[in-house]
């Protein structure tokens, strides 16, 4: 489906720069903005080739491929329970990432079967399995 939206976005973003093209030349020979408007927008349709992922129409659930995301949540604290501000809390192997608050706690989304790495300057850096935890609470040693 993502791709389905950025072709959307892509098309578009093609029918304008081809409408403010053809106003520029002065192809656009109406002074009515709706009718012009009109206008260039179907004889840009008629110039755009229709998509394969338009005209496939065969596609089932099993070709559609969605990566399930959980939000996980805890709190970091020091040796002798203290909160640690500002500690690092990456997906190994992804993207996503974020940073403890004032008071140690974090939330971040995570993909199915993830790692997540601590990493805090002066610690050693941890790496807890997710599995079916929604709450990793932290002790940095």
């Amino acid at each position: 489906m993502p791709r389905l939206i950025l072709e959307n976005k892509n098309l578009i973003l093609f029918l304008n720069l081809k409408f403010n093209f053809m106003k520029r030349r002065g192809l656009i020979f109406n002074s009515r903005p709706d009718k012009a408007a009109m206008f260039a927008l179907g004889l840009m349709l008629g110039l755009c080739p229709v998509s394969k992922a338009w005209a496939d129409t065969n596609i089932n659930d099993s070709q559609v491929v969605a990566q399930a995301q959980k939000k996980v949540k805890g709190q970091v604290v020091d040796a002798i329970g203290e909160p640690l501000i500002g500690v690092n809390i990456t997906v190994i192997g992804g993207t996503e990432g974020t940073i403890t608050d004032i008071d140690g706690n974090y939330t971040i989304g995570v993909p199915a079967g993830a790692k997540l790495k601590f990493s805090y300057i002066g610690y050693k850096d941890q790496i807890i399995d997710v599995a079916a935890q929604t709450v990793i609470n932290v002790k940095v040693p």
